[in-house]
């Protein structure tokens, strides 16, 4: 069993390596919007809770989220581990996320924190688009389709560049990052769990490098 964290501001492909790792390792991904979004159409009653501050246009508190990461990871599909994304985003949700851990008798094994310069990153998130119909994500500096023009999976032409993805925004959205991450990279520091990669690196480079870390993990823990 491993339990692991992804860190990394908004670009530098952490999402991109979870998904990778949650393939290679059969290790299921809690996705805290996906699951806040199931939750609320299932209508369950922690869903409905969930549910009426989103719709009042508030954050939902940690608790409700910590109970609801509680329910999922208390299911056999999660008993080799997990990959957590988007959660904990602070230093006091990651000591709330602890405790639950510690009542399951469960703990966080490994957290990967992706780094890289920010002229860096908007250079690269300027240069990124996206299928519009199967939601596959390209580059212009490093993920070209192989076909001019023709998505690689379903074979659109139907291209689309996020809205979001211009230099003010990408600046913005890093700063609010490394503000709100300080703490929680430092609260992961103390611990021993941080283990920091260059996301300038290619994915393939950067795969392997967290595989070995996930082994060696593994290995000390047996």
């Amino acid at each position: 069993m491993i339990n692991l964290i992804f860190l990394g501001p908004p670009g530098s492909g952490k999402g991109t390596q979870a998904k990778i790792i949650s393939q290679k390792l059969s290790l299921p991904i809690i996705s805290t919007g996906d699951i806040l979004r199931e939750e609320t159409n299932k209508k369950s009653k922690i869903g409905l809770e969930a549910s009426s501050y989103m719709d009042a246009g508030q954050l939902v508190p940690d608790e409700v989220v910590i109970s609801i990461i509680e329910g999922k990871i208390s299911t056999s599909e999660y008993d080799n581990g997990f990959i957590m994304d988007g959660f904990p985003r602070n230093a006091i949700q990651a000591q709330k996320l602890d405790m639950m851990l510690k009542s399951l008798n469960r703990k966080i094994d490994l957290v990967l924190e992706l780094e890289i310069e920010t002229e860096i990153l908007i250079e690269r998130m300027l240069a990124r688009f996206t299928c519009g119909n199967c939601g596959e994500i390209y580059n212009k500096l490093s993920k070209k389709p192989q076909k001019k023009n023709i998505c690689d999976i379903c074979g659109s032409s139907n291209f689309i560049f996020r809205k979001d993805d211009n230099e003010e925004v990408i600046r913005s959205r890093q700063e609010v990052y490394h503000s709100t991450a300080k703490d929680l990279v430092e609260f992961y520091l103390t611990k021993g769990l941080i283990y920091k990669l260059d996301a300038s690196e290619s994915s393939s480079f950067i795969t392997e490098k967290i595989l070995g870390q996930i082994n060696n993990v593994t290995q000390n823990s047996n």
